[in-house]
């Protein structure tokens, strides 16, 4: 058998490779074809999805922008009284747009580094298919039952003086 990595000869019964360390017992399962079919990336569905929703922020940006912009234009150009609360209506609802743009953005993008922490999970979980458990790995809880006291500092040493 040759490492993948760096193409030495390994022997069959080797788990690492001998000259690079490269886990050998995914290729050697590979090769008897022990290894189950791995889990599509969640990132194969969670990238297109970022995109049609970055698709819809761009979209409420741009509404956003024009209400503000006409909002702009109507509050300077016209000489009707009624003309400061139109444009003002047109400046909040510009800004329910843009607010709603930018938090969509931030939506996708989370779900995108979600479904990147996944993927890493998987891979790592795929890369050691024999680790332990972390909880396994911590050290034991102590207890106070089997602690001995150590007494007091001053205990038995009245017995020592001289009575009158």
């Amino acid at each position: 058998m040759f490492c993948p990595s760096c193409g030495t000869q390994v022997a069959e019964e080797k788990k690492f490779c001998t000259n690079c360390g490269t886990n050998l017992a995914v290729v050697s399962d590979a090769l008897a074809g022990r290894i189950a079919p791995s889990e599509p990336s969640p990132l194969l569905e969670a990238v297109p999805q970022f995109h049609r929703e970055l698709g819809k922020a761009v979209a409420k940006g741009v509404t956003g922008a024009g209400l503000l912009v006409t909002a702009m234009i109507v509050f300077l150009a016209s000489k009707h009284p009624d003309a400061l609360i139109f444009s003002v209506l047109l400046s909040v609802g510009g800004m329910i747009f843009i607010g709603k743009a930018i938090s969509t953005y931030y939506e996708g993008l989370a779900e995108v580094r979600q479904a990147e922490l996944l993927a890493a999970q998987q891979k790592a979980a795929q890369s050691m298919p024999s680790a332990t458990p972390l909880a396994s790995l911590s050290p034991p809880v102590p207890t106070t039952s089997n602690l001995i006291s150590p007494g007091s500092v001053v205990e038995h040493t009245t017995k020592h003086l001289e009575k009158n």
